[in-house]
């Protein structure tokens, strides 16, 4: 896949358009999140839509920046700085976390698998530390 697919697709997370990213997605897609949980995975397209609306809804106002982005035939690997403010109480590491109105910062890292022009497998690790102090007041 290309640069061109995670710009459009980035761009898709920062309009907040569901849609046209879940546009890109295969319908057997596998979502397999990383952090400090544990490994969820969001099996299917509807799994995915349930699981990217609810973090639109608990934060809105996400940006997501490439900062990297190494593509070759069916793999497409990125760093990604995520910047948000919590709109809602989110689960996270075991706990509630209350909105407190400050954005956090934390990296991300996409490692994403297409099939027939598709994105098909997608592992994000985030970083569990960062997002647990900010959310915290600790940062």
């Amino acid at each position: 896949m290309s640069q061109e697919f995670a710009q459009r697709y980035y761009q898709a997370y920062n309009d907040g358009d569901l849609d046209a990213i879940l546009a890109e997605y295969a319908p057997d897609a596998e979502y397999r999140l990383h952090g400090a949980d544990g490994v969820r995975t969001f099996r299917g397209v509807d799994a995915c839509r349930a699981v990217y609306a609810a973090q639109l809804r608990a934060w809105p106002d996400q940006r997501l920046e490439p900062r990297s982005v190494l593509a070759r035939d069916d793999l497409l690997v990125c760093e990604v700085t995520l910047t948000a403010t919590l709109a809602e109480p989110w689960e996270f590491d075991r706990r509630t976390h209350q909105p407190s109105g400050r954005p956090i910062s934390f990296d991300v890292m996409h490692v994403i698998r297409f099939r027939d022009g598709l994105l098909w497998i997608k592992d994000g690790w985030i970083d569990g530390l960062a997002i647990r102090n900010q959310l915290a007041g600790r940062a």
